[in-house]
Formats: structure tokens, sequence, C-alpha cells
């Protein structure tokens, strides 16, 4: 029972933690949206097929991401509501959704149907904000995506006169000007979710170390599934919606500076020379999802906590 409140207890405070973030950082969220819509480039203006194919495949992805987190979100929710009564039947405390108290004279199945209120918007909260900041990141990979698309054929076409110098310093502009954007998004989405992110590792540790310790402790078949159910979620939201993407945007950043240096001829147009410096120098800047820049949310931080949870 102990153990029960300690889980709903962290459990809530995410929730709560969740709430905060939304109400606080609401206008700089709105603006990001807002940025997203003004200047992310529209993949379906290009008619490219690889660009093509990448747009469907991040969408594809964004869209089995949501739904096998809802059904993981459904089935943990239907264990932790409905398992214990409907294996045990009895009107007591301990089949309670949240093993509450039941107060002398209150009707179990109306504080029973309340808890579900509870239980409706903690999955509503926890769903919104994880593919908030999922989708956020995932759409940013992909505007660097098309970043890396433009610059490697920055010298398409180009030509030793006055009007393919023209050409080549409009398709720099455009392409210097979308980084300078993104990488000023980037750190308008890290300074936005950055906190929020930070006390998140902090409480996911917690949860993750208490669920995973009941596994080994608990001998009722029900909590045991519910117990697995909820703590594959816990991973499912740390790898899924923050490591992740956070590793694809680190990597499609990087890969910037590759494509520029490797896949260009840059070096056959030496009146070039000072914009491909300018563009290839700003590529190095380091581009990753971080909690108070003390921690990378990469695939690598998601791998310490799993493999610290064995000790």
């Amino acid at each position: 029972m102990l153990d029960d409140r300690k889980s709903n207890t962290f459990a809530y405070f995410q929730v709560l933690l969740y709430l905060i973030c939304l109400y606080v950082q609401r206008p700089k969220v709105q603006l990001l949206i807002e940025y997203m819509k003004q200047h992310f480039w529209d993949p379906a203006t290009y008619s490219v097929p690889e660009l093509k194919i990448s747009y469907k495949e991040t969408m594809k992805r964004l869209r089995a991401k949501y739904y096998g987190y809802i059904v993981i979100m459904l089935v943990c929710a239907s264990a932790f509501c409905y398992g214990r009564i409907a294996l045990d039947g009895r009107h007591v405390p301990e089949n309670m959704t949240f093993k509450s108290y039941i107060p002398p004279g209150v009707n179990f199945w109306a504080l029973f149907a309340w808890q579900h209120i509870q239980a409706t918007g903690t999955i509503n909260i926890l769903t919104s904000m994880d593919f908030c900041i999922c989708s956020i990141v995932s759409l940013t990979t992909l505007q660097f995506r098309l970043l890396r698309y433009e610059v490697e054929t920055l010298f398409d076409g180009f030509e030793n006169d006055q009007n393919g110098s023209n050409e080549f310093k409009n398709k720099f502009r455009k392409c210097n000007g979308h980084h300078n954007f993104l990488l000023s998004f980037t750190t308008m989405v890290v300074n936005t979710f950055s906190m929020l992110m930070f006390i998140y590792m902090g409480v996911i540790v917690i949860i993750l170390c208490i669920e995973t310790y009941l596994l080994f402790c608990i001998d009722n078949l029900v909590d045991f599934m519910r117990l697995v159910t909820y703590t594959l979620l816990m991973y499912v939201e740390l790898f899924v919606c923050f490591c992740y993407p956070s590793q694809e945007l680190f990597d499609e950043a990087n890969q910037l500076s590759i494509s520029l240096y490797c896949n260009t001829n840059w070096y056959n147009y030496p009146s070039c020379y000072r914009n491909i410096l300018i563009l290839l120098g700003k590529s190095q800047r380091r581009v990753i999802f971080t909690a108070c820049g003390l921690l990378d949310l990469d695939l690598r931080t998601g791998m310490s906590v799993s493999r610290e949870l064995r000790y």
C-alpha cells in the first residue's frame, strides 16, 4: 500500500509539473507553433522524391509513435483502474483505482467513478505534453534535412558569370537565413522545456526505481501486469518521446557541415569561399535538446538511465 502511494505521488507530481509548464510557458509554446507555421519550409513544395519520402516517413513515424503510446497508455490505465476490481470483485479500498480510503457513507462506485476524472485528466495531460515536445523536435529535424538538401544543391547549375553569382547569392542567403532561424528556434525550444525536462529526468528515475523494485517483490498477477505496463509506458515516454527525437535532431544537424564540405564542389569556386566558410563555421554549432544544459536528452542518456536501474 505504501509503495502504491509513493508511485501515485510521483506520477501526480509529474502531471503537476506538466500543468505548471503548460501554464507558465504557454506564451512560448504558442510562439513556437506560430514560428513553425510562418518559417518552416513546406516539404510539399519539393519535387524531389527522396524528400517527399522522408517527409512521409517522418509523419508516419510520428503517427505510429502516437498510436503506440496511446495503446500502451490505455492498457496501463485499464489494468490500473479495472484489474483488481475485475479479479476480486470486493468493494474495498484496495480495489479502488488509486487504492484510496473510502469514507463511511460514501458509495464505492461513486468514488470509483470520481477517480476516473483524475485518471482521464492524467492521461490527457501526459499525452499532450509528451507529443507536443516530440512533434516539435521531430519536425525541426525535418527542417534540417530540407536545409541539407538545399546546401547540397548550392552549386547546381552555377555559372562563373554575373547571373550565376547572383543565383548563388540568393540560394546562399536562403540557406543561411533558414539556418540562423533553426539555430535560434532550437535554442528557444530548449529554453522553453529545459527546466521541465531536468525535473522530469529526476522524477522518472525515481518512478522507474520504485516500479522495478516492486516487479521483483509483488506476487499478485494483476498488480504485476499493471506494474509491467506502467514501467513499459515510462520507458516508451523516455525513449520514444524525448531521447530518440533528440538524437535524430543532433545527428541531422551534424550532418549539415559534412554535406556542405563533402557533397558540394565548393573548392571549384574560389569566389564563394567566404560564404561557404561562414555557413560551415555556423554548422559546427552543437544542436541538442538538453535539460538545463546539464544533461543531453539523447539515446546515450536514455541507455545510461536503463543501465543504472540494474544496480
